[in-house]
């Protein structure tokens, strides 16, 4: 069932699950585009849907949706002047040296491999990369050792951020098969601990600031142990 968080007649705020493609793919899985847009006919409407930001496949939460032509152009003008203000969840190995910092970076996408990775500046075809993250808690669990809850916010939208430069910098993502070398080998389904928690930005027709909230599964590996959210729920 679709998780709506926030609707009028320009915006829609939706949380998707993990394992749901949020835009059709080849799998031919249902994504949440089409559940997007089923819900719109349902109400007898004939609007166009417009993803503002699109998540892996293995990632939940927040996702933004536009319903008309003006209000796609007026999000897309705030996303480019970096107004669009995106914070994820996520559960890292080890212990971060500094419990604030920016991490900046140039990636590159490697298309046949579906991978960025870190590059020298002025590589050809690399892209500026920037992130703030701050550590909310550190646990040490029974099998994995130490795991760090950070809020990490995003300065740009590059493909697989958020991964590439957490397992640069040493702290890669629980469940991450694709960045972090403690699941690479590891067959079957992971969960990664990844989660769009917060969006939100200028209504496109208003002075009001239009967001929304989503939370991880608390119940589920790996965030079953941190409390510090849990209490603010």
């Amino acid at each position: 069932m679709m998780n709506i968080l926030f609707e009028d007649k320009h915006l829609l705020f939706l949380a998707k699950e993990p394992g749901q493609p949020v835009q059709p793919d080849p799998s031919g899985d249902q994504s949440l585009l089409d559940d997007a847009e089923d819900h719109i006919r349902q109400k007898g409407g004939k609007n166009k849907l417009h993803l503002v930001n699109r998540l892996d496949r293995p990632v939940g939460g927040v996702v933004l949706l536009t319903k008309s032509r003006e209000a796609t152009a007026h999000v897309s003008k705030q996303a480019q002047s970096r107004q669009v203000f995106k914070d994820y969840l996520v559960v890292v190995h080890g212990q971060p040296e500094k419990d604030v910092a920016r991490l900046t970076d140039h990636l590159l996408k490697v298309g046949k491999k579906s991978i960025s990775k870190v590059v020298d500046p002025g590589t050809r075809g690399a892209k500026e990369a920037a992130l703030t993250y701050k550590v909310l808690e550190t646990i040490t669990d029974p099998e994995w050792g130490h795991l760090s809850l950070v809020n990490v916010r995003l300065i740009t939208g590059r493909h697989h951020q958020i991964r590439v430069q957490l397992s640069h910098a040493g702290m890669p993502i629980w469940g991450d098969t694709k960045y972090n070398p403690a699941y690479q080998k590891k067959k079957g389904w992971w969960a990664i601990a990844l989660w769009s928690h917060k969006m939100r930005l200028r209504h496109p027709f208003g002075k009001k600031e239009a967001s929304a909230v989503s939370y991880p599964d608390w119940t589920q590996a790996p965030w079953s142990g941190f409390q510090s959210l849990q209490e603010d729920q």
